[in-house]
């Protein structure tokens, strides 16, 4: 790795939860300890402490650990955004994004029932390829794992914010509801 590269690499904490047997936790360790640049690793009854220098692509956290999107929206603090006219959806959608922010919180995921509706709403063509995310099989817009699911409303999508030392959806906190259209 050249010096540049090592230069964008941010120092991160994460916090793990325990795995709940002694060979997931054994798993995970050897995912843990797979990744370049581990400072410490701490483990204690509290969860799993991980210090470590990443990339800003980069996530501790592997494809099938990622808790799943019912899951997320059943514990995270979720508030009232409000409504969306069609001619204001990307307005709306960046101030939902910027409240988040402004909480110290990176926009991480967009859950939706429909991605079709979705794009339908925001005025991007049905023929626009969005990028999947590098991890998983999700795919990406402003930065947030699209993610379809059916504990979002048809004409409801929640943007949500996870801190910013990962970049992971199981470390979604927070987030806002926002209604496409009226």
């Amino acid at each position: 790795m050249s010096e540049a590269d090592l230069t964008s690499l941010v120092r991160t904490v994460d916090k793990l939860e325990l795995p709940t047997s002694r060979q997931k936790l054994f798993d995970l360790l050897e995912v843990i300890l797979s990744k370049p640049y581990i400072h410490r690793v701490s483990i204690s009854e509290d969860g799993i402490e991980v210090i470590w220098f990443r990339s800003q692509s980069d996530t501790l956290i592997p494809n099938e650990y990622e808790e799943e999107p019912e899951s997320i929206l059943g514990r995270i603090n979720l508030e009232e955004h409000g409504a969306a006219t069609e001619e204001k959806a990307h307005q709306t959608l960046c101030t939902a994004m910027l409240k988040l922010t402004m909480r110290n919180l990176v926009p991480t995921v967009l859950f939706c029932r429909s991605k079709r509706l979705v794009k339908s709403w925001l005025s991007i063509d049905e023929l626009v390829m969005l990028p999947k995310h590098s991890l998983n099989k999700y795919e990406v817009y402003l930065g947030m794992q699209l993610v379809e699911t059916d504990f979002v409303n048809e004409n409801t999508i929640v943007v949500g914010g996870a801190p910013l030392s990962t970049g992971s959806m199981a470390a979604v906190t927070d987030g806002y509801s926002v209604r496409m259209g009226e």
